[in-house]
């Protein structure tokens, strides 16, 4: 029997497909869309895909929580006050001397706050003095921890799209290790600025296709790069419980030193294998796999030679970014729930947004299936790759 590393007592995500599990699910398994053009934005004469999470719903229910908002808005903050109050609702009353630690994951950080910031100074005015801190990569954990009253280790983790999948690996290390009894571990971004978004698109990474709602083509031949996206996700974590919800089996990460911003097929597969591996399974005990792709042509194209290469082409490959686009540090644990939640179901959603097949990745991964309606799998894999050579995979299972 397979020996699980850590469980998953509660869960809580915000995403542009819904801040709720039974809307989220519906979007999921109707392969509908929450992107949106992002209202009085142009670039070069177009609007801009986004990702966009429903900030009024996020405030509202802060302010019926007692939750203090920060002015100037401060969406990241905003989002994981939410998935954390929400994560935190699910759970009985904490006991006392229970040492709970706090870990954030977040690849832009502060940098939505800091492009405001900056607008400010550059046109004459003057910044307050909080703006030391709320430019620290820290910023988002120390609010967090004063928020919820967190005095346990608080823990920062930028490491790209793998933040958050690698701040749950080192929660499951000091769970075991019994420095904390448990673990709030959070994932978590937000830029929405125009200088943020400029910077993006100048860069011609980000999908502009037509419709806004299907600018998010992973897989697909007409895929043209990723829709940013922003969101948040929150995992509560204990070394065991009878309350588990999910079981988090293994975890690897590395680096791929040969690009900035590109994938390179065999540090994937070395992930991939290493995740595998530490979970105690072969490739071929996987049933489902959530892939990073989020549409970009040589990213996905990477990602599908290295699935292949270690497990060939059988096993579902999914991606729920299709949906919400990539929201970068959140990811990790948003597409962990997205996972959870088609377990839970026992149904497999196809791919969305796939108008012709790619024939360099049709004939290497299983991402051109038919929707499953008793899908019954028992051990899942999620990657997380990202900008910086960043790789992280995790092996789980489904109670």
């Amino acid at each position: 029997m397979i020996k699980p590393k850590a469980v998953v007592t509660a869960m809580s995500t915000a995403s542009a497909i819904g801040l709720e599990e039974d809307e989220i699910w519906a979007h999921l398994k109707e392969g509908k869309s929450g992107i949106k053009e992002w209202p009085g934005y142009e670039y070069r004469g177009a609007g801009l895909p986004i990702g966009a999470c429903e900030m009024e719903r996020v405030k509202a229910y802060l302010k019926r929580e007692g939750l203090e908002l920060q002015e100037p808005e401060q969406r990241a903050i905003n989002l994981a006050f939410y998935v954390v109050k929400k994560a935190l609702t699910q759970l009985p009353e904490q006991k006392e001397g229970q040492k709970r630690g706090l870990y954030v994951g977040s690849s832009l950080t502060t940098n939505e706050l800091l492009s405001m910031r900056y607008g400010v100074y550059f046109s004459g005015g003057r910044n307050p003095a909080s703006s030391i801190i709320e430019g620290a990569n820290c910023y988002f954990a120390a609010s967090i921890s004063q928020a919820f009253n967190f005095s346990g280790p608080v823990v920062t983790i930028s490491s790209s799209c793998a933040s958050s999948i690698q701040c749950i690996a080192y929660a499951m290390r000091d769970l075991t290790l019994g420095v904390i009894d448990e673990a709030v571990v959070v994932g978590v971004d937000s830029a929405m600025t125009k200088p943020m978004f400029d910077t993006w698109a100048s860069a011609r990474i980000l999908s502009r296709l037509s419709p806004a709602e299907k600018a998010a083509r992973p897989f697909c031949r007409t895929r043209r790069g990723f829709v940013y996206a922003e969101g948040a996700g929150c995992l509560v974590m204990r070394r065991e419980s009878s309350d588990a919800r999910l079981v988090i089996l293994g975890i690897d990460f590395n680096a791929s030193p040969g690009s900035l911003i590109g994938l390179d097929a065999r540090d994937l597969y070395r992930c991939m294998e290493g995740a595998i591996k530490e979970a105690g399974l072969t490739p071929g005990e996987i049933d489902f796999l959530h892939a990073n792709a989020n549409g970009s042509r040589p990213g996905d194209l990477e990602e599908a030679k290295a699935i292949s290469a270690l497990m060939g082409n059988k096993v579902p490959v999914y991606s729920s970014k299709s949906l919400y686009g990539n929201a970068h540090g959140a990811a990790g644990i948003i597409n962990t729930i997205h996972s959870y939640l088609i377990f839970k179901n026992a149904y497999l959603p196809s791919n969305a947004h796939i108008f012709e097949r790619d024939p360099e990745i049709e004939g290497l991964i299983n991402c051109y299936y038919s929707p499953e309606h008793s899908f019954k799998p028992r051990y899942g894999l999620i990657n997380s790759f990202g900008f910086g050579g960043m790789n992280a995979s995790m092996v789980f299972h489904v109670l």
